[in-house]
């Protein structure tokens, strides 16, 4: 009876192929942790994704970060991707470099006619967004024959390009300006509510008739219970 191959234990190192790589001392659960770590950094996330318990995920997570090893590994990892992150942001600065940079005289011949496309150098081919050839022709009916053809080259938004790549090195001093209605000064309107609580006061009478007391007195008012003093008629002598 033929014997099966021996089957690898679920926790058992990955094979080491000499490279070096911080994952192959690692299970293979621990190396998909790593793997669905690095996508999110959320480690319980992670930690159910790679196949671990969902219940104590957070538990594990903790200790699988707290392992050296496998905290090497997401080292390693992410180190790989800032490097790739970094390449990819340097082929776009210069790509927008190209674009910017973009000569007509690196395109044509002394005559001025258009290079062919693999005679170009490589940064103004880049720097072209379409080309377009058009056939002249003399002549009609049968007499109709081609004398020659147009080329048309059309390169990329050299500023746009550019306005890219300043912003890029923040070469730019972006002002926000605020106006109001038709360009002029902005207005504010500010309302304030007031109450006024009007409260009744009962009068005072000994307040009242010492008040008008006074008031006659001074001749502006009889004196509490007597007649007003008359005016005199118009014309009249004053007393």
């Amino acid at each position: 009876m033929a014997r099966k191959p021996p089957t690898t234990p679920p926790d058992a190192p990955e094979p080491d192929d000499g490279t070096g790589d911080a994952s192959r001392s690692l299970t293979p659960k621990q190396a998909a942790f790593v793997r669905e770590y690095l996508k999110d950094s959320n480690g319980k996330q992670a930690a159910i994704r790679a196949g671990y318990t969902e219940r104590s995920a957070e538990v594990t997570a903790s200790k699988l970060l707290r392992n050296p090893k496998v905290y090497a590994a997401v080292e390693a990892g992410r180190a790989a991707v800032a490097e790739r992150a970094e390449v990819e942001a340097s082929d776009v600065l210069r790509e927008l470099l190209r674009i910017g940079m973009a000569d007509m005289a690196d395109i044509v011949d002394e005559s001025g006619e258009v290079l062919p496309l693999k005679r170009m150098p490589l940064a103004a081919r880049r720097a072209i967004s379409s080309v377009e050839v058009e056939a002249v022709f003399a002549g009609k009916g049968e007499a109709r024959v081609q004398v020659g053809t147009i080329t048309k080259v059309k390169f990329w938004d050299k500023p746009k390009a550019l306005e890219l790549l300043g912003k890029h090195l923040k070469l730019f001093a972006e002002k926000l300006e605020v106006t109001g209605k038709g360009g002029g000064p902005v207005q504010a309107e500010v309302k304030a509510e007031v109450k006024a609580e009007v409260k009744h006061v009962e009068p005072d009478p000994e307040r009242i008739a010492a008040i008008a007391g006074l008031l006659a007195r001074l001749g502006a008012l009889p004196a509490a219970g007597g007649a007003a003093p008359a005016r005199p008629a118009d014309g009249a002598p004053d007393e």
